[in-house]
């Protein structure tokens, strides 16, 4: 009885083993997504490139605007994209097309080892990339997102990452995410809460013409290069307290009407704060270290 629970255990070592190390066509992911059956898969690399436009046919709108609604929800848990996916707004002679999700993005501790392209599209439901890696360009210019949250958590991003023009209903949480290059979310839009900290930014960060309705944080944060929030709108608390920047921090024609709280934060360069409006009270920069640079309040 002892060999045959030993030669049970054994077999099933073996086909977990199989299981996780499994390879899958893209072809395979866009057939599931044209049947509308949802998408789960765990432990598999996909090779090919997922460009979600062949999965479902275009819906003409009027106009010369085409919608690609996807009705799947798409999990991905611990998988490997040996190519590029694809899910970005596409401009063709007298055509506009944009993708829609209509139910939950999940890709969880993935690695993605191409281009990923997300520019524009609209995301209904759940959105989740926690603990991915991006190894090419991740483009979310113009991503719509309006579920109540998203997370971005303990990203790595080894390449550009553009974030620009982002239009978020609810709270987006990217705590502990790294830019491993030059990181953008100019003209962005967040409606809610937006949290940062623990963010490691190895280029620069650009957080400019930016507008938050709710709370931003990112406390302990920090950036090597130039931090600039030139005529941003914070309508909630602001916090980067303990964090560091070394280099020039650009405050400078923002508007706050709450607290703007920099306690305790490491500044190597310059503090811009020319032209700015604090509606509710200046900076606190209590416990502050100055390394070099100054302070500039007008």
């Amino acid at each position: 009885m002892k060999y045959i629970f030993l030669f049970i255990i054994s077999l099933y070592l073996v086909f977990s083993c199989k299981a996780s190390n499994k390879t899958i066509d893209a072809a395979i992911i866009l057939k599931q997504i044209n049947k509308g059956e949802d998408v789960y898969y765990e432990n598999v690399t996909i090779q090919g490139d997922l460009d979600l436009f062949k999965a479902i046919p275009l819906v003409n709108e009027g106009s010369g605007i085409y919608k690609v609604y996807i009705h799947s929800a798409l999990v991905f848990q611990n998988c490997t994209f040996q190519s590029k996916l694809l899910a970005f707004d596409k401009s063709e002679k007298d055509k506009r097309i944009n993708l829609v999700f209509n139910k939950s993005l999940v890709f969880t501790s993935c690695n993605f080892q191409d281009e990923v392209n997300f520019r524009d599209v609209d995301c209904l439901a759940w959105v989740n990339f926690t603990a991915s890696t991006f190894e090419k360009l991740f483009n979310a210019e113009g991503l719509k997102l309006h579920a109540s949250n998203n997370y971005f958590m303990q990203c790595n991003f080894k390449s550009e990452c553009r974030m620009q023009r982002l239009f978020v209903l609810g709270d987006f949480n990217a705590m502990n995410v790294t830019f491993q290059l030059p990181v953008s979310f100019q003209k962005s839009v967040f409606h809610s809460n937006v949290q940062l900290s623990n963010m490691k930014s190895k280029g620069s960060f650009s957080f400019s013409d930016v507008r938050v309705m709710g709370s931003f944080f990112m406390n302990y944060s920090e950036i090597e290069a130039k931090a600039d929030f030139y005529q941003s709108q914070f309508f909630g608390r602001f916090e980067w307290i303990g964090g560091k920047s070394l280099a020039d921090a650009d405050f400078s024609g923002i508007k706050s009407l709450d607290n703007l709280l920099l306690k305790e934060t490491t500044f190597s360069g310059n503090i811009n704060f020319e032209n700015a409006v604090f509606l509710l009270a200046k900076p606190d920069l209590t416990g502050a270290i100055y390394e070099s640079g100054k302070l500039i309040l007008k």
